[in-house]
């Protein structure tokens, strides 16, 4: 397959042909890596235009032709350089100090160049040439410049600027119903018995338990959330830098936090509230002037306030 396509180039290089022969070229070489085959491939590039690519393979004939012997391989390969030479377009990256202390990636046409090859004169073939580059964190930069025949091409890569965070919006937490009132039971005129104040007060400070449980565990789950998000905002040069991912594992943080604060102090008044009501729960239960008798009632409201809510608890008995 690779001498089919060797002859094919050979061929459609004498009919002027230039692009698809080197086509042929290419992909003959790629199977069979032979010496007579790189030597056409040059050729075929430097018609083609491509004058960078064809010096750098007469290169590599040169100095294959020398350790295989054949001088006179050689000798065309060197006077190909040669007339390459003032043809060459060159390319140099002056890449600028901050850029440099940021850590940017720079890339010609897809191909990442090294720091060692920047401020360097590097051929490159005649036209467009892309430059690129990029960082963690970082607004990406790209340029196209055109690199034309025995020029030279400079090219100022600047710092990058950061990359702005996106922040999702405050989101409020919803509002939690007031209690129910607790049902009042009927007293017989100036009879004294234990009202409902002491069983209110059992399921008041249980409900306050576990809106303290809730607390704790929001306390718990706002930890591990923030803990998460420090890992996705490594300090990067002195600098915090955070993925979309720890941005939105701050603010989940963020609101489990006012979850635990409200839940928990929720949980604290219910429970001193509880233990009241169980502590003086038991009273005498006098008349009212119609002669009917007066209603235990308790109400707890929650009412949401700017940074997390207010309890209000209110008792007759």
């Amino acid at each position: 397959a690779a001498e089919a396509l060797f002859r094919e180039g050979r061929t459609l290089m004498q009919s002027d042909q230039v692009a698809p022969a080197c086509r042929k070229f290419e992909e003959s070489y790629r199977l069979e890596a032979a010496p007579g085959t790189l030597l056409n491939m040059a050729h075929c590039h430097m018609r083609e235009g491509k004058v960078a690519t064809a010096w750098a393979e007469f290169q590599r004939v040169a100095t294959e032709a020398r350790q295989a012997g054949r001088p006179e391989r050689e000798r065309i390969a060197r006077e190909s350089i040669a007339d390459l030479e003032p043809r060459l377009p060159r390319l140099s990256l002056r890449v600028e100090a901050k850029a440099r202390e940021q850590g940017v990636t720079v890339r010609r046409d897809g191909t990442v160049l090294g720091p060692a090859s920047w401020d360097t004169e590097t051929p490159v073939d005649p036209g467009t040439v892309l430059i690129e580059a990029a960082g963690p964190g970082l607004v990406p930069w790209t340029g196209s410049f055109t690199a034309r025949e025995g020029e030279l091409l400079v090219v100022e890569v600047p710092a990058l600027a950061l990359r702005p965070v996106e922040v999702e919006p405050r989101r409020s937490p919803p509002a939690l119903p007031a209690l129910p009132a607790l049902p009042a039971r009927s007293a017989a005129p100036r009879e004294t018995s234990t009202s409902l104040a002491r069983p209110s007060g059992v399921i008041l400070g249980s409900a306050g338990l576990g809106a303290i449980g809730v607390g704790a565990y929001f306390g718990f789950v706002a930890k591990g959330k923030l803990q998460d998000s420090d890992d996705a905002c490594p300090l990067v040069q002195g600098e915090r830098r955070c993925s979309e991912r720890g941005v939105a594992l701050n603010q989940e943080a963020k609101d489990a936090a006012r979850f635990s604060n409200l839940g928990i102090g929720v949980g604290v008044v219910a429970v001193m509230a509880g233990a009241y009501l169980y502590l003086y729960g038991q009273s005498e239960t006098p008349t009212s002037p119609a002669g009917s008798a007066a209603r235990p009632r308790v109400d707890l409201s929650m009412q949401p306030v700017r940074g997390g809510a207010a309890a209000s608890l209110r008792g007759d008995w």
